[in-house]
């Protein structure tokens, strides 16, 4: 569908994606909505296996930005002129877990390669971010640590781990100080700079950041740099069409377990599977 959407383009054309949510942040997002969802003395593992089955029961189509990096080497003339974050200090879902896509053909007007990346500061303060723009046509920062989402992104991966114990506000409160940046203030950072603020591609809960300096009325496109790979653009997304059947089915299933089964022997989760796993011999 995209690929027919583009095609319809005159050149300097954009076609613009909106509110894709993010693969890599669906964790800390599924963290955040659970944890809203809670009440401070629940227990900590049933928190997380609501985390688990929020994931697992997931209708709705994830991608990650590297997709449409991918999208656009396959493209005629197609430059990713962007893949941002989405702007604004309102702490939803809205805004903190989805980001904008901008795909240019055959771009009107100056171009120039993204430039080596550097990475963030340490300590990582909005000063010290500044004092590396100075007399830079383009920087490229990479890995500043997303202030809208660290801390989720951080009960997140210990919801990964396992062995989440004790009652959910214990298990919240060991949330570390995390030195980070929320994106708005990446994008006033410096008057003669224009910022272009995307989820990273190698932390999913740090940002990648390409400031470029204002040097007339037409701001050059930025040419991202490309990981060459042969995964198919499927790799990047999730598949929401197994879990349709999946959230029609899955509470019909938990109804049924509680109308049969004392609490203590209801899973806490249900897993649709393409098939039956077999041996090699070809048994069940």
């Amino acid at each position: 569908m995209l690929s027919k959407a583009y095609a319809l383009l005159a050149a300097g054309g954009t076609l613009f994606v909106g509110d894709v949510r993010g693969r890599e942040q669906a964790a800390a997002f599924y963290t955040a909505v659970e944890l809203a969802r809670s009440t401070p003395g629940s227990s900590a593992s049933e928190f997380a296996a609501r985390v688990g089955r929020r994931a697992a029961e997931e209708p709705e189509l994830l991608v990650a930005p590297a997709f449409f990096a991918k999208l656009a080497t396959s493209l005629p003339d197609a430059v990713l002129v962007g893949a941002e974050v989405k702007a604004g200090r309102e702490a939803n879902e809205m805004i903190g877990y989805r980001y904008d896509v901008a795909l240019r053909r055959e771009p009107v007007g100056p171009m120039i390669d993204a430039p080596p990346a550097v990475p963030a500061p340490s300590p990582l303060t909005l000063d010290a971010l500044r004092a590396m723009l100075v007399r830079q046509p383009a920087v490229r920062v990479c890995g500043l640590v997303n202030a809208r989402m660290a801390g989720d992104d951080w009960l997140a991966r210990r919801v990964s781990d396992g062995g989440v114990s004790g009652s959910l506000a214990e298990f919240a409160a060991g949330v570390p100080a995390i030195d980070a940046v929320h994106p708005d203030d990446l994008r006033t950072l410096h008057p003669d700079y224009v910022a272009l603020v995307e989820f990273s591609a190698d932390r999913a809960d740090a940002l990648d950041v390409i400031f470029v300096r204002r040097a007339g009325p037409a701001l050059p496109f930025v040419r991202r740099p490309t990981r060459e790979t042969s995964a198919p653009l499927a790799a990047w997304t999730n598949r929401p069409a197994s879990h349709t059947t999946a959230g029609a089915l899955v509470p019909v299933l938990r109804d049924l377990c509680r109308s049969k089964l004392p609490d203590f022997m209801v899973p806490s989760s249900f897993v649709l599977l393409d098939a039956m796993p077999l041996t090699p011999n070809g048994k069940y």
